[in-house]
């Protein structure tokens, strides 16, 4: 009986195992690439999801996209992607196991002293169409705040002391020029007042008109600018502001965070973030007595009362150096002051002092009259910006009243034309920081937890998954772990 051989089965036993096996190898690799490609778009994915979980009170109400992260330091980020990752681990061939997400870098609303908040306003401005208005609006308002010649660090609040210090040395002066006349009539020298005509009379009315003045001032000075200007300050609320956890608290390292990963504003950014402001917040003349938004941007005062007296007093500041510089130029007015300085003191013979008589009086014809000019605004009145001829309110005789009749001309511009150019003089990063604490102060309303410093613009992860080999290899199996990098932000960030 013939034996038959066995080494052919065997060695195709062994080629057909080497041809398996070579071909479990190339389905084994295929789809070792395919889940790192999917491990990739599940990284890119599971993060644009996170963010389409943007706040929408923020949205709704201011139009910016920001992650609310309940957690802080954008711990909730990761928690979620990694949530939408492991959906996407899928369950056939390119099945794998989301294993991490780490947080490589985050950036905040907070972060770069501002930049990235004014970002994300000057993005909604241009998406909304605004950017275009805005601009012109701006253009406006920083050609008169160049023609004013004035200013951040030129936007000071009034202050009585200058005019009451040419007043005291005014005074003096007169006490010293009547000191000598006395004297001389002591030494027999009998002068005869120089009144230039105008008599005794003359020279008592022009006294009376400058001691009213004098009480005028000084019954100003006593009872406050916001008491003369607002006319219903009971209903204003002095209650102090709760700024716990307020963005502009954070401490000055917290706000440089992130700031090589930002570019810095260009000055169209801040146009279009000043303008949003106007456009986003309340004021006063809205009929806002609780928080007064856009005093507090200004300012950054404790409460609204304080808020809107600081706004009061810097707006009569202002309108005290354009009035000023009107009723100087203006020669009717000049010659009435000129002829009480005349009346009052020429018999002195010194030029000088009648110029002093005439100063003060122009000093507080131009207070009065710049007092009455911003009750008038606060009553949603119109006052031009320079004055001319008949758009002066205040005669000689009401300011000597001390009457404050807050009429307007009905031209010119209104109380929130007047903010925007204080709007314009406050800092960029002042003033996004305390726009950050009225966004908080008010979404906190409808979310308690909510925290503007809490706000993630946008983060890079690194996505780590594993995966078993699917095919059997010899002698055992294959772990594979995969990782990918990506990055997504509201706006443009340099990760």
């Amino acid at each position: 009986m013939k034996k038959e051989s066995g080494q052919i089965t065997v060695f195709f036993s062994l080629v057909l195992l080497l041809l398996i096996s070579l071909v479990f190898t190339l389905l084994e690799s295929a789809r070792s690439e395919g889940i790192a490609l999917r491990v990739k778009t599940a990284a890119n994915s599971c993060i644009e999801s996170v963010f389409a979980q943007y706040d929408r009170v923020l949205w709704n109400e201011y139009g910016l996209l920001f992650f609310a992260d309940r957690y802080g330091d954008a711990a909730e980020v990761s928690e979620e992607a990694k949530k939408y990752a492991e959906r996407n681990s899928g369950e056939d061939w390119l099945m794998f196991n989301a294993e991490s997400v780490e947080l490589q870098k985050y950036v905040l609303a907070t972060d770069a002293q501002g930049a990235v908040f004014e970002q994300a306003v000057a993005d909604y401005m241009r998406g909304s169409g605004l950017a275009e208005a805005a601009l012109s609006m701006g253009e406006e308002a920083a050609g008169a705040i160049e023609e004013m010649n004035i200013s951040e660090e030129g936007s000071s609040e009034f202050d009585f002391s200058d005019i009451q210090s040419r007043i005291d040395d005014l005074q003096e002066k007169m006490n010293e020029a009547e000191e000598s006349e006395e004297e001389s009539e002591e030494d027999g020298e009998e002068q005869e007042p120089d009144d230039e005509g105008y008599g005794t009379a003359g020279r008592v009315k022009a006294m009376e008109i400058f001691l009213s003045l004098k009480d005028t001032f000084g019954s100003f000075r006593k009872k406050g600018l916001l008491m003369l200007v607002c006319e219903d300050v009971s209903s204003i609320s002095d209650r102090p502001y709760d700024k716990k956890d307020f963005p502009s608290g954070i401490s000055s390292e917290a706000k440089k965070r992130s700031a090589s990963m930002i570019e810095e504003p260009s000055l169209i950014d801040d146009i279009l973030m000043k303008e949003y402001f106007l456009r986003k917040f309340s004021s006063y003349t809205d009929g806002d007595r609780e928080f007064m938004e856009l005093e507090y941007i200004i300012c950054g005062k404790d409460s609204a009362l304080s808020n809107l007296y600081s706004v009061v007093k810097r707006l009569v500041a202002l309108r005290f150096a354009l009035n000023y510089l009107t009723i100087h130029n203006d020669k009717e007015k000049c010659d009435i002051a000129k002829l009480i300085g005349t009346v009052l003191v020429g018999w002195t013979g010194m030029e000088a002092l009648v110029e002093a008589v005439k100063e003060v009086v122009l000093l507080i014809w131009a207070l009065v009259e710049s007092v009455s000019d911003v009750k008038a605004l606060l009553n949603g009145e119109k006052v031009p910006l320079f004055k001319k001829g008949n758009s002066w309110s205040v005669s000689i005789d009401e300011a000597a009243a001390g009457n404050v009749s807050g009429k307007g001309k009905g031209e010119g511009w209104n109380y929130e034309q007047y903010l925007r150019i204080l709007v314009y003089l406050t800092g960029c990063e002042k003033s996004a920081y305390r726009a950050m604490d009225v966004i908080q102060k008010k979404t906190k309303e409808k979310e308690p937890s909510f925290l503007m410093k809490n706000c993630v613009y946008g983060t890079k992860i690194r996505f780590s998954g594993t995966s078993e080999a699917f095919f059997p290899y010899l002698p055992g199996t294959v772990d594979y772990r995969f990782s990918a990098e990506t990055a997504y932000s509201y706006g443009k960030v340099a990760f």
